[in-house]
């Protein structure tokens, strides 16, 4: 199909040029293959800091999530003693309104003498 004179003639016409052709295929492969390389090596990286991020984060929330809930505690055990000191109050309160005025001198006396101090005559 070609003689020898023709191979040399395209040889020296496009042989330079086939040159750079098959040096840039090989550069471009190496490139990509280099790239792809690269690629994953940055998923990989992207992919271990994500989850260092996600555990981190779960472990602040668990610890929130703890404190909430001690909290939560407090306030209920707070609730119940104020609930608890209000009833005291309310009680004291009603005992308080109950009192009345002593209505003569031997109900004053009376009440000295349940609370302790000996009353006495003086006639």
């Amino acid at each position: 199909m070609f003689n020898s004179y023709t191979k040399k003639n395209f040889l020296s016409k496009y042989g330079f040029y086939i040159l750079v052709g098959i040096i840039a295929l090989v550069i471009l492969f190496s490139m990509r293959s280099c790239h792809k390389s690269e690629l994953s090596i940055l998923k990989e990286l992207n992919r271990k800091q994500q989850q260092a991020i996600e555990e981190q984060y779960t472990k602040e929330i668990s610890g929130l999530e703890k404190t909430i809930s001690g909290l939560n505690d407090d306030v209920t055990e707070s609730k119940q003693k104020y609930n608890s000191i209000k009833k005291k109050i309310v009680k004291n309160e009603n005992k308080i309104e109950a009192v009345k005025p002593p209505e003569g001198t031997n109900e004053i006396l009376q009440r000295f003498d349940s609370l302790g101090y000996q009353s006495f005559i003086c006639r």
